[in-house]
């Protein structure tokens, strides 16, 4: 039975670590991607270590719990993380992305601070929190994976990659309930099943992996309809356009889409460019203050930075390209 975990521990140990050194030094493709894919198998080969320490090696005391939660912990959010940035959501490492890992932070001080007897409460807690960014992965593919323009082998790793995190994650919560050699069997040789299967789809698809295999793929008309919907429906509502720091990531990250397919559907949809399109929204709230009794107290110029506009020159100009006048004339000729 030892010599059965051994085997299969150490190969499905053993082929997480090649593929997180491959993918840590894949120079074509997405390199943000590449490394955080590289992290999420370093992690599962973290948890896989323990399954096998605990028993091969007898008297590890705390070392191998430890080390299998922490990777536990780490897996979920690197799944997460790394179908972010596919999906084209963030492109470098923002600070606060490290937030996700404070709660590893928190398990390395506090397992060595509280007793023993609080390791299965550790492990439950542990067990939750990978549920949870599973979730999140999967509400993350369902919502932004469709119009993310990518090729369909890139999509369908994407949820191959969730799916046997997600087998990996079962074996975990069936051995919170069942704690015996049996279970350590089904881990490992889940884990090692599961990353193989994974290796040979990947080699059969190496393109996947590199720039090309990313390419966005143009959105049908439905689906640019449906997102030329959201950028109306969130101007019109919250009048978004009247700030005047809003620009096009701003925007982007507040739909939650990838910049150049919000771009695109302002081409396609709007027959307009993303300026265009700002200027027009902040010309009609201008016009509409303009002739409304409650704005009668503003000057020209608290009208323009009310509605949007940087400056004074930038406003004169949108308006009169759309109405022909300037503002001072074009109220003269409609009064209210």
């Amino acid at each position: 039975m030892v010599n059965f975990i051994a085997i299969f521990g150490t190969l499905a140990f053993s082929h997480a670590i090649f593929l997180a050194v491959f993918f840590w030094r894949r120079q074509e493709g997405n390199g943000l991607s590449n490394r955080l894919l590289s992290f999420l198998l370093l992690a599962l080969a973290v948890r896989i270590t323990k399954s096998v320490v605990g028993i091969v090696i007898p008297g590890t005391g705390k070392y191998a719990p430890v080390l299998g939660v922490i990777g536990m912990v780490t897996i979920g959010p690197f799944l997460w993380l790394y179908i972010k940035s596919v999906l084209g959501r963030w492109s470098d490492w923002p600070q606060k992305q490290a937030l996700h890992f404070i709660v590893p932070a928190l398990y390395v001080v506090a397992y060595w601070i509280l007793p023993r007897s609080a390791t299965y409460y550790f492990y439950q807690a542990a067990v939750a929190h990978m549920f949870v960014y599973i979730m999140a992965s999967v509400a993350q593919l369902y919502l932004y994976l469709p119009a993310s323009g990518l090729e369909k082998p890139a999509r369908q790793w994407m949820w191959m990659l969730t799916l046997a995190v997600a087998v990996i994650w079962t074996t975990f919560f069936i051995q919170l309930h069942i704690d015996s050699s049996q279970t350590y069997i089904l881990i490992t040789t889940c884990a090692a099943l599961t990353l193989y299967i994974l290796s040979f789809w990947g080699m059969t698809h190496m393109r996947v992996f590199s720039k090309a295999g990313y390419a966005k793929t143009a959105p049908d008309e439905t689906q640019f309809m449906a997102l030329a919907e959201r950028i109306t429906r969130l101007f019109e509502t919250e009048k978004t356009y009247t700030d005047s720091s809003l620009n096009l990531n701003r925007l982007a990250e507040r739909l939650d889409m990838p910049p150049y397919l919000l771009s695109k559907t302002i081409n396609v949809v709007f027959q307009k460019s993303f300026p265009e399109l700002l200027h027009d929204y902040r010309v009609s709230e201008a016009a509409r203050r303009l002739l409304h009794p409650d704005f009668s107290h503003l000057s020209i110029e608290g009208i323009a930075s009310e509605s949007g506009f940087q400056s004074l020159s930038a406003f004169y100009t949108a308006f009169k390209k759309v109405h022909g006048v300037p503002p001072t004339e074009w109220k003269r000729q409609n009064p209210s």
